[in-house]
């Protein structure tokens, strides 16, 4: 069976994470994915190896985020170098860079370059602060988008520092949102011929994460705040069992399974319980119910399933 993107030239200028997973996803869908490296600059995530034991120059997060792509070696800051580049544009269908605004264009490889060599061509850039306003030219990184995008703010109890996910959640985040504007871009494309530039920012994808969030606080005016688990959802919450092993429950529609919870818990008389038995009760008496199911879970193995 044909992949969905065969067919579909790809040039990808990127390095580290972001962009670079982005077309990597494009490439799971069978694009042909160009990866375009300098002869004194290649992607640094070749060196990064982050266990022991690695055979040399392997780097697994260099192999995740360019699985399936084909490389070659340009250099793009020579003429002959840029006249190979706008050759092989000619002929393909999404451009993909993360340089520094205004770099690109300092190459001769930018939008209007590329789209006066190829109309068609789509133009992605994977940035850290968008195409718009006075942080536009700025660099960034994971991290710095966790930081800035607001999301270290709500993770973790009231009492932590700030710290950030321990995967690229920006970057990756960002890698689908950039994936998701280049398959917009080609689907335009197809219906109009019009070719375009897409740009999605490392910032852009945590605010677009915190959707619920942002919207509680426009409606509200209260900025989301970090809690303990013991004053979160008692039905949305995690606990530790007597075998050290911890459990989550993610029931969101509590009141349809609460009855049944009791019941594999063997704590039937809480079934009725005027405490717990609706969602406004139990959001009321959280911290009573969640000190219940503490105990009842201390006393279960993890592994051996409640209710014996």
């Amino acid at each position: 069976m044909a992949l969905p993107l065969e067919g579909i030239r790809v040039l990808d200028m990127t390095i580290w994470q972001q962009g670079t997973y982005g077309a990597a996803m494009l490439a799971d869908m069978g694009a042909d994915v160009i990866k375009v490296e300098g002869p004194d600059s290649p992607d640094p995530g070749r060196g990064l190896q982050h266990a022991e034991g690695l055979p040399p120059g392997v780097s697994p997060y260099f192999e995740a985020h360019n699985r399936n792509k084909r490389g070659i070696v340009v250099d793009a800051k020579h003429a002959q170098g840029r006249q190979v580049l706008l050759r092989l544009a000619s002929t393909t269908d999404v451009f993909v860079q993360n340089m520094r605004k205004g770099v690109a264009e300092r190459l001769g490889l930018g939008y209007d370059d590329l789209r006066a060599v190829n109309p068609r061509i789509i133009y992605a850039s994977a940035s850290g602060y968008g195409d718009l306003g006075p942080e536009r030219e700025l660099p960034s990184m994971d991290i710095m988008a966790q930081a800035r995008g607001g999301l270290m703010s709500v993770v973790g109890g009231p009492d932590d520092p700030p710290f950030s996910a321990p995967v690229g959640l920006a970057d990756q985040v960002g890698a689908m949102w950039l994936a998701y504007g280049i398959m917009v871009a080609l689907f335009h494309r197809e219906r109009t011929g019009e070719a375009q530039a897409v740009d999605c920012s490392l910032l852009g994808g945590q605010v677009a994460l915190q959707s619920f969030n942002i919207g509680v606080y426009l409606a509200s005016g209260q900025p989301p705040q970090r809690r303990p688990r013991t004053e979160a959802q008692p039905l949305w919450n995690m606990y530790r069992c007597a075998d050290g092993r911890w459990l989550v429950i993610g029931l969101p529609q509590g009141d349809r399974w609460w009855a049944g919870l009791c019941a594999a818990l063997e704590l039937d008389h809480l079934a009725d319980d005027p405490r717990f038995c609706s969602l406004l009760a139990r959001s009321q008496n959280n911290r009573e119910l969640i000190a219940v199911l503490d105990e009842r879970f201390a006393g279960l193995p993890a592994t051996s399933g409640c209710g014996g």
